[in-house]
């Protein structure tokens, strides 16, 4: 999904970047045993607008967290603090939900890339071949 300049910000489209937060947040746990916590804030149906700046800086520092796992390949786009009114730099825009957006999606592919060539260990043993990342886990 991408959207245009002559889109608005709706709460479906808010929805919609939640959702693949929450997405990328689940399979960080079901494939790497990663648990990130995050705000996931709602935004129900019944909601007209969208509560700026509040929300948004929550989806941003939701992104900072999950890009902190190290599963973004490093080449997320930097994200951003709002402050709302006039006191942004700039103006949020659709290049900003872009910007969410393609984050999710490159997360999505790199953590599915990864989970073929992932070497979980059973516990017992501390030993990993790969090259991109090694799980050290305690032994119980």
């Amino acid at each position: 999904m991408r959207v245009t300049k002559s889109d608005y910000l709706t709460v479906e489209v808010m929805n919609f970047v939640l959702d693949g937060l929450a997405g990328v947040k689940r399979l960080l746990g079901e494939v790497f045993d990663v648990h990130v916590s995050l705000a996931l804030c709602e935004t129900p149906v019944e909601v007209g607008t969208v509560p700026f700046p509040k929300l948004i800086n929550a989806l941003e520092r939701d992104l900072d967290k999950l890009a902190a796992t190290g599963f973004d390949g490093g080449a997320m786009q930097e994200r951003m603090t709002w402050y709302g009114e006039f006191f942004d730099r700039r103006r949020l825009d659709y290049t900003d939900v872009n910007r969410w957006l393609q984050s999710i999606e490159l997360m999505n592919e790199v953590i599915a890339s990864m989970a073929a060539r992932w070497v979980r260990t059973s516990g017992s043993t501390i030993v990993s071949v790969d090259i991109n990342r090694q799980l050290i886990r305690s032994v119980r």
